[in-house]
């Protein structure tokens, strides 16, 4: 088993993406073996249906799905852990893109064996953050946004078993 990150936009320049200096980028998801882990990167905001890059391109939960098939991922793969900002939100109680990417794959796909992990908070970019970390984002008053570090992402990681069930925040 090894761990791999992939964005379905080109614009995010997955070749320069790594996780913690040794999760890589794959460009081939057919080459991946089904116990592999796979990250998918792109950027996502609590009660967005689709996600996106920069350049203003989106994809629903059916066209990313649509893309990771097309792609080649194979029909028994087992986890994919989505690197995206909120996309655990919601995630209980069945609501939110991370639930409805795991429900498209599993039910409509016929990814039965998928689990599915998503983030409940930010993320950042794996270009800038190596460390997997999670953050709140603030805005004060006259200032930026600031971005205060939460700590370790696998602490805010909830999923989905590939038979249905939940799995809470930092259960892994």
């Amino acid at each position: 088993m090894a761990a791999y990150i992939w964005t379905p936009f080109p614009s995010m320049n997955v070749g320069a993406m790594t996780l913690l200096g040794k999760i890589n980028a794959v460009h081939d998801l057919s080459t991946l073996n089904v116990d592999d882990v796979l990250y998918i990167s792109a950027h996502h905001n609590k009660f967005l249906p689709h996600i996106g890059d920069n350049s203003g391109n989106k994809l629903n939960v059916y066209e990313l799905c649509d893309v990771l098939k097309d792609g080649g991922l194979k029909a028994g793969h087992q986890c994919i852990k989505l690197w995206l900002c909120y996309a655990g939100y919601g995630m209980q109680a069945r609501q939110g893109f991370g639930y409805q990417f795991w429900y498209t794959m599993n039910t409509i796909y016929g990814y039965n064996n998928l689990t599915v992990f998503a983030y409940t908070e930010l993320t950042v970019d794996p270009i800038y953050d190596k460390h997997k970390m999670c953050y709140n984002l603030t805005q004060r008053p006259g200032e930026g946004p600031v971005m205060t570090p939460l700590g370790r992402a696998k602490n805010y990681r909830v999923g989905m078993r590939h038979n249905g069930t939940f799995i809470p925040l930092g259960a892994n």
